[in-house]
């Protein structure tokens, strides 16, 4: 049996040689080592610095004439015993006047591990020794970095716990990698077949961090995997017992956690303690906001940089905006330390923080609200998505209090549009529901709209006698409060209950009362909404001219305001009625103008809808395989939502016609095949199954007829090279905007319906961020007189 020698130039311990995973980030070190001769791994206390730095270095020996030397400054006890340390590891004579004659021939790489320990001191003697050793090169771990010139910084981060593929395979995860590898060696077994979700789920909730992964599986010895993720609830008691041969620190993580605690100062144990009432990431604005008088030291802007120098806090970029996260275990950590000595999580100072964070996420809900109706759609919906976390545990906080609870129930109804309008019915009606208990147990006074926003949510999900009860409850509601908006929304929604019931006379006469009450108010987006309902339940009964005439009240509110959310839906509805008319090929091409507005603001429900009209267009034009994929998606999002096309038989019909024929024109396997591809893509997915339909207004002929009297649509392209986003013909529409037409001149001009010059006109201002048609002609005036 032979022993492998550590090579003779280098004084690295053996245990490098079980490093797990961190091939890439091995890669980036040794390229950024080939040109920069200072190189700091920095980040969180756990994540693994050492180990990555030693195992480096070990790679490494090689390519260095006078090998790699580490360097272990755990045990200097200040900056002024750190040149010695160096000293005595380093290679050269010991005799030499300095560190830097000692080295000054040296071709070597310096390992300096644990920076933390000697403080500032350390930066100007690894300077001195850069600035006369030419051919020393020095890689450091620490927490901050070091601030001198020449330094590159590479932050090193938890493990990727999905995997290497992105996909869930704890086979390419190096997290369930390293837990299998310290599991097998603490308790001496082979190979154990655990199950592989509940180690991703473990690897999952220790957030990838090495050293909880690694004190996690010293658990092994006598808990079951399942029993190890229960015990996380209280994870500092058990992450601990690490071998005792480790720094005292990196033996249980409440160990690790407040030896980071005792480096800071007091405004930064403050924050550290004040953001841990955040869930996720949060923008800068929001921690001034929230923590800014409390943490008195020194600005909080200056204190977010301290924690983020110290890796306490992780910087991110998302569309340009800075937000900072914390891993799950030092938010626990900073919250034991905000609850206090007696650990009370009820403490005046948590309830203190804790309130301010609610106050600022419910207003931040408000307010997205109020800007979702109008060009700002977007921005509204992206931005919940981000802070939805907090909003979430703003939520938890005003339900628990009697005095809160009816602030609860208000965010409950300003997220209207992120339940309905971004597909989060599941979590929206959970939240309604909570909501609407809570206030009625403790007789607290709330509003009628939550009602109404939770009626919308049932009879989307098919639970129509829930809805009709929610909605008639919000009428009576609205009613002693005074509150004419809910009534309307009520009023409106109940039509929708009569329709699905099959009463075209009782519905269509609510969403009469509904669009005459909101028009009266000047409510534009509640107007806009009943009509696009209004039409839909006009075009199922069969009255497709005044479902038309409703479609067209709508869009010119929708134009005017920059809408593109009732536009899409207004666009499906007038789908529908070319479909059920049997003009499947303009059909086809409404339905596809739709979904791509759908797509842009990412509305669940509205591309499933589409979606699912695309697929019955398909099995009228013999797309078989098309129309099976679509069906198969659309039937994904109906299983989760509760009921296929919310319970509507007049809609489902449709879905029914298209399945009979599907399964009497296809083969099992060529069913399975296409059901197996919708499947995979999913709601996500739907716009790719979606083949484009050919649009009917690019036809040869079409353009033959014109090409006299307008410009070509190569000219209008050339012309305004700042309107490229648009298709030919909504270029062509752009150039006679700009000459003064109207849609009605255009649509006469271009032998086309006005219908369809009203929607590329609303793609025309949606996609070059205009409101008015005014701002298109001044856009192409000054794209040509630039040229």
């Amino acid at each position: 049996m032979s022993i492998k020698k550590q090579p003779r130039n280098s004084n690295l311990p053996a245990d490098v040689t079980s490093f797990v995973g961190r091939t890439d980030e091995m890669r980036r070190i040794r390229s950024v080592l080939s040109h920069a001769r200072l190189l700091s791994l920095t980040g969180a206390g756990g994540v693994g610095k050492t180990r990555l730095a030693r195992a480096v270095g070990a790679d490494m020996h090689r390519a260095f004439r006078d090998g790699v030397w580490l360097i272990d400054l755990t045990t200097v006890p200040d900056g002024g015993f750190a040149e010695q340390a160096i000293r005595d590891a380093a290679p050269g004579p010991r005799n030499a006047a300095s560190v830097e004659e000692q080295l000054a021939d040296r071709e070597s790489l310096l390992v300096l591990d644990n920076l933390d320990y000697v403080g500032a001191d350390i930066g100007q003697r690894i300077a001195d020794i850069l600035a006369h050793c030419p051919d020393i090169r020095i890689l450091t771990t620490t927490r901050s970095a070091l601030g001198i010139s020449g330094e590159y910084v590479l932050q090193v981060r938890p493990f990727a716990v999905a995997g290497n593929n992105n996909k869930g395979d704890s086979k390419s995860s190096d997290a369930v990698t390293l837990f299998r590898h310290r599991a097998q060696a603490v308790t001496g077994l082979g190979p154990v077949d655990w199950n592989d979700s509940e180690l991703l789920e473990l690897c999952s909730r220790l957030e990838g961090l090495p050293l909880a992964i690694e004190l996690a599986a010293l658990r092994t010895r006598s808990m079951s995997i399942r029993e190890i993720i229960d015990g996380l609830k209280d994870r500092f008691r058990l992450l601990k017992g690490g071998p005792r041969d480790l720094p005292r620190r990196h033996r249980s993580l409440t160990a690790l956690l407040q030896w980071s605690w005792d480096q800071c100062n007091l405004g930064e144990q403050r924050l550290w303690a004040y953001f841990s009432v955040f869930a996720g990431s949060a923008t800068l604005d929001a921690i001034i906001d929230i923590c800014g008088s409390t943490t008195a030291t020194a600005h909080p802007a200056e204190l977010v940089e301290s924690l983020v120098q110290r890796s306490i806090l992780v910087c991110e970029y998302d569309e340009g905006v800075s937000r900072f996260r914390m891993l799950d275990s030092m938010r626990e950590f900073g919250l034991l330390m905000l609850s206090g000595e007696d650990r009370n999580p009820n403490s005046w100072q948590t309830n203190r923080v804790r309130s301010r964070h609610m106050e600022y996420y419910l207003g931040y809900a408000a307010d997205a609200e109020k800007i979702w109706f109008g060009p700002n759609q977007r921005k509204s919906s992206t931005g919940v998505g981000k802070e939805i976390a907090n909003i979430r545990v703003a939520f938890e906080h005003a339900l628990d209090d009697s005095r809160t609870c009816g602030l609860a129930a208000s965010v409950v109804a300003d997220l209207w549009f992120y339940w309905i309008g971004c597909g989060h019915l599941h979590e929206g009606k959970i939240w309604a529901e909570r909501a609407w208990t809570r206030v009625n147990e403790r007789g607290v006074q709330s509003e009628a709209r939550t009602l109404w926003t939770l009626g919308w949510i049932l009879l989307i999900t098919g639970e129509v006698d829930r809805a009709e009860w929610c909605l008639r409850t919000c009428l009576a509601s609205a009613g002693r409060e005074n509150d004419s908006r809910s009534a309307a929304f009520a009023t409106a929604l109940l039509g929708a209950v009569h329709g699905f019931r099959g009463d075209a006379v009782a519905a269509l006469a609510s969403y009469q009362s509904a669009v005459d009450d909101a028009r009266s108010r000047g409510d534009q987006m509640a107007t806009a909404i009943f009509l696009y309902q209004q039409a839909e339940i006009y075009c199922v009964f069969g009255y497709f001219d005044q479902a038309e005439e409703s479609c067209n009240q709508c869009a010119e509110i929708c134009l005017n305001s920059g809408d593109r959310w009732c536009l899409a839906y207004m666009m499906w509805v007038r789908s529908l009625i070319h479909f059920m008319k049997g003009e499947t090929e303009s059909s086809g091409t409404l339905a596809d103008e739709a979904l791509s507005i759908m797509a842009t603001v990412e509305d669940h429900l509205g591309v499933t809808l589409v979606g699912e009209l695309l697929a019955w267009i398909a099995t009228a034009d013999g797309e078989f395989p098309k129309a099976a994929a679509l069906l198969a998606a659309t039937g994904a999002y109906w299983g989760t939502a509760g009921s296929p096309l919310m319970g509507f038989d007049r809609l489902h019909r449709h879905r029914e016609t298209s399945m009979s024929r599907l399964t009497r024109e296809l083969s099992n396997a060529d069913v399975a095949r296409a059901t197996a591809e919708g499947l995979r893509a999913g709601v996500e997915g739907i716009p790719g199954l979606a083949r484009p339909s050919h649009d009917e207004l690019n036809t040869p002929s079409t353009l033959a007829r014109n090409e006299q009297t307008h410009p070509s649509q190569s000219d209008v392209h050339d012309a305004y090279p700042g309107l490229a986003g648009l298709t030919n013909r909504e270029r062509q529409i752009a150039g006679l905007i700009a000459q003064g037409m109207t849609n009605k001149q255009i649509a006469s001009s271009l032998i086309i319906s006005r219908r369809t010059v009203d929607t590329h006109v609303a793609h025309i201002l949606a996609k070059c961020g205009a409101q008015r048609r005014s701002e298109i002609a001044s856009l192409i005036t000054s794209e040509s007189v630039a040229r």
